[in-house]
């Protein structure tokens, strides 16, 4: 059932590749499925020479191959297009005369959502034209809102980061801004929350008492491939360590919110990534390792001299009663041989009698949380004794596979619910000021550490696994 306020959708950046490989397909599932607002448009804003048949005619292009051509064509008619530089005044201040014809026409104050689907160098300067041209101001308390919806990176450190907050904050307040990690929408890592909270079979285990350590990965197959120049000015470290592994650490080891809803699960992650035990001195030493596949510097973009990691990992620790002194590891990487992205918390072993009596085992139970692509699902691992007439264990599993879920039809990607969300002012699946804040403030001091080549960068071969068993901390 349709369903919301008018709203009008101004995507800057229509033409170019996260709007047409992410949004546009998500908005589109969101129009086949009724869940868009009765009066609903999108006014795209590029710099690129084209009518509103010319962007019509874009999104049927893209995607015509895969959906219903009747039903493409009647979605491509919400849509407009505004011609305008990003860096010009004057083209925000005509984009608020066709916001207000429109408004004219729905004969009301349509909600506005503005979504800054392009590089993070235009943050600041599109932020203050929005700003200047009024385009920001709500008409009132009741109908009408303004929100902003960014991508990460927030920045490339703390202090460009805090920059670009006191820029928005300027102009917006917190409740407006919806900061985009597109890994927190995923299924599997709402799936955490659901998993710890909603059973009572290992939360009271869930502890610094039973834990002996966690691993949290994220390592990918594919290489940088055309990503050079972009890739060599960020790493991995920035790429995916600040970002979906720190969101990953942070809800797997929060305390229970209040309730599910946006402030109080968002409050939770604060808490905890501001519980991040920042290394110093010789713990960067000891505790960080970085590489580059050796092919690297080869590609387009890349200097050849770069340093620029492309693999990590390090050990965070917490400063929280629940898990203080349980080493946390952290691990990210691009071309490796096999993709894998899973958080595995690993309990101390029972101290009982019973289980000596069977040599070399570790009686170590495992839970497994797989966030991989096509594979999620968890995993417990646990010791049973094995069939025969000897008193001997072997390790068991109890095991969810999401994939086989009676109502995986039901899932929906991460961009069809961060679309709907930010429509819908929910703000749980977006990242906030502080929650930024506090991943900088963990990360800093390793990236400055590593320019100044205080630890050695390693090589290794792409589309091997080799590396991953360096170092073992």
């Amino acid at each position: 059932m349709k369903k919301g306020f008018p709203t009008i959708l101004i995507l800057f950046g229509i033409t170019g590749d996260l709007a047409h490989t992410k949004v546009i397909p998500s908005l589109y599932k969101l129009y086949s499925k009724n869940l868009l607002p009765e009066l609903f448009t999108v006014i795209g804003f590029g710099r690129r020479d084209l009518t509103d048949d010319g962007v019509k005619n874009l999104i049927t292009k893209s995607l015509n191959s895969k959906e219903d051509t009747a039903s493409v064509m009647k979605f491509a008619s919400i849509f407009k297009y505004h011609k305008g530089d990003f860096a010009n005044l004057d083209d925000y201040i005509s984009l608020a005369a066709k916001l207000g014809f429109t408004d004219k026409q729905w004969n009301t104050c349509a909600n506005k959502l503005f979504y800054l689907a392009v590089p993070p160098a235009y943050y600041n300067e599109l932020t203050n034209h929005l700003h200047d041209s009024r385009l920001t101001e709500p008409c009132g308390p009741d109908e009408g809102w303004t929100r902003v919806l960014i991508e990460k990176p927030f920045g490339t450190d703390k202090h460009s980061a805090r920059k670009l907050d006191a820029s928005l904050g300027r102009m917006f307040k917190e409740e407006q801004i919806y900061r985009i990690d597109h890994y927190l929408a995923k299924e599997m890592m709402q799936n955490i929350l659901a998993f710890r909270f909603s059973n009572n079979l290992l939360e009271d285990s869930w502890n610094n008492k039973t834990v002996e350590q966690i691993k949290i990965r994220f390592i990918e197959s594919e290489g940088v491939e055309t990503r050079g120049s972009f890739y060599d000015g960020i790493g991995a470290l920035r790429d995916v360590g600040q970002n979906h592994l720190l969101q990953m650490l942070a809800l797997t080891t929060m305390e229970q919110p209040q309730s599910f809803s946006g402030n109080d699960v968002r409050a939770r992650r604060e808490e905890i990534l501001q519980q991040l035990v920042p290394p110093c001195g010789d713990q960067i030493s000891s505790h960080t390792f970085r590489a580059q596949y050796s092919s690297f510097k080869d590609i387009e973009g890349v200097e050849g001299t770069s340093k620029t990691e492309t693999y990590f990992k390090l050990i965070a620790q917490l400063n929280s009663p629940r898990w203080e002194g349980v080493p946390i590891t952290l691990e990210g990487g691009k071309g490796l041989k096999t993709a894998r992205k899973e958080i595995k918390l690993i309990f101390k072993p029972v101290n009982s009698k019973i289980t000596t009596l069977t040599d070399g085992l570790d009686y170590k139970n495992r839970v497994i949380i797989n966030l991989e692509s096509g594979e999620e699902g968890i995993n417990i691992r646990f010791w049973a004794k094995k069939p025969g007439l000897a008193f001997e264990f072997e390790e068991a599993t109890f095991e969810f596979d999401f994939t086989n879920s009676k109502s995986i039809s039901l899932k929906a990607d991460e961009y069809e619910k961060l679309l709907l969300d930010a429509i819908e002012g929910s703000q749980e699946l977006f990242i906030t000021t502080k929650e930024a804040q506090y991943s900088w403030d963990f990360i800093d001091p390793i990236i400055e550490a590593w320019q100044k080549d205080a630890i050695k960068l390693y090589n290794y071969d792409k589309n091997s696994n080799d590396i991953l068993d360096k170092p073992e901390f």
